[in-house]
């Protein structure tokens, strides 16, 4: 078997000789030992790209240390730190969240810059405080409401994302007390996507 599995990944190998992964802080020991061992040759140009801050499949064996590992092995690394689609302020604050995070988790971790004109609502983060007992509801809808009426933002660019369906139903039923627009998005279910088929 593992014969047969050696001569599916040749024949990989030589068909393709340039090699592109996307969201490689996922990536585990076994999966880049093999990648290493098909591709990490003087006839083939393999790509990585990942963001340790954005692991999230350590359940299943991502490994930051084998990240950190690959990228000891690479011969160029690239920094994307310009941003294009945020305020200062709110990189600002980004910057600020990740250096003090990251230092504990031994990360190295590059400021971001701005490269986007302001414009518009220039609020980066705003915190509103509500007890249990609140109509959380009726907060996010009067914060909706003075977004468009003070700031002159239109409706359609402002989304709110709910964990379940009924926050998204009562959030529904205030809107449209306030007689305020909405369209309702919901995620498919995994299973009846093309790709489960």
């Amino acid at each position: 078997n593992a014969k047969i599995n050696i001569d599916k990944f040749k024949n990989i190998s030589d068909l393709y000789k340039v090699v592109f992964i996307d969201e490689f802080q996922d990536t585990d020991k076994s999966q880049w030992d093999t990648i290493k061992y098909f591709f990490l040759n003087k006839d083939h140009l393999l790509i990585t790209v990942g963001d340790p801050k954005q692991a999230i499949y350590k359940f299943r064996g991502g490994d930051i240390t084998t990240y950190e590992n690959a990228k000891k092995e690479s011969d160029i690394i690239y920094t994307l730190d310009e941003n294009y689609r945020s305020s200062k302020n709110l990189l600002s604050l980004i910057n600020k969240f990740y250096k003090n995070g990251l230092q504990k988790s031994k990360l190295e971790y590059k400021e971001l810059s701005p490269k986007s004109p302001q414009k518009g609502y220039v609020e980066s983060l705003n915190i509103i405080n509500f007890y249990k007992n609140d109509d959380l509801e009726e907060i996010v809808i009067s914060y909706v409401i003075k977004l468009i009426q003070e700031f002159n933002i239109d409706i359609n660019e402002i989304g709110i994302l709910t964990r379940t369906n009924n926050q998204c139903e009562k959030l529904m039923h205030v809107s449209k007390k306030y007689n305020l627009k909405y369209k309702i998005i919901r995620k498919k279910n995994i299973f009846d996507t093309e790709a489960s088929e």
